[in-house]
């Protein structure tokens, strides 16, 4: 007599832990829970997303480091059983508009500001002779994703000229220099 026992694969494609270096998802983590969200700031490139699985037959993908881009970045860990039946746990990353919205450098040609430029100040003052009639605004944002406004050629008239740069960080928060 001869009896053959064939022993099933296991069905079990949970996960036992998943989380992103550094951080923590919302909401806590659940084996039955598959959608999950977090938040980083734009200085956040990169994450690292780690899980493991809850039974040693199953296997896993979409763990390591994943680049971010500004908005929503959707990583997907898929645990397939020993069986072969699939399981996806989705975590939406949102990496933030940059915030700055403020100046490097600012100048005008043929004048000299006071206060000395300092990212800090947005008010300045500078006097000119009665002979310069235009200037040259050059201004530099302290990000490479804000936009700046308000530079090139400007005709002096006779008295006070208000010359403004405003300088809108990603975010859209807008920051005026005078």
């Amino acid at each position: 007599y001869e009896v053959i026992v064939t022993r099933l694969a296991s069905s079990d494609n949970n996960l036992k832990s998943l989380s992103v270096t550094g951080y923590i998802i919302s909401p806590t983590f659940s084996s039955n829970e598959t959608e999950y969200t977090l938040s980083v700031p734009y200085s956040v490139e990169s994450v690292t997303i780690n899980a493991t699985v809850n039974n040693n037959e199953a296997s896993l993908t979409g763990t390591g480091s994943k680049t971010l881009a500004v908005g929503a970045n959707t990583a997907t860990v898929v645990v397939t059983a020993g069986d072969g039946t699939k399981k996806n746990y989705t975590i939406v990353i949102t990496r933030e508009k940059d915030t700055v919205n403020t100046l490097s450098s600012l100048s005008l040609t043929g004048c000299t500001l006071s206060p000395a430029f300092a990212s800090g100040t947005t008010e300045y003052t500078c006097t000119v002779e009665n002979s310069v009639t235009k200037t040259t605004v050059t201004a530099e944002a302290t990000s490479s994703v804000a936009e700046v406004s308000g530079t090139g050629s400007k005709t002096l008239s006779v008295g006070k000229n208000t010359v403004n740069v405003v300088v809108k960080a990603q975010n859209g928060v807008e920051k005026t220099y005078t």
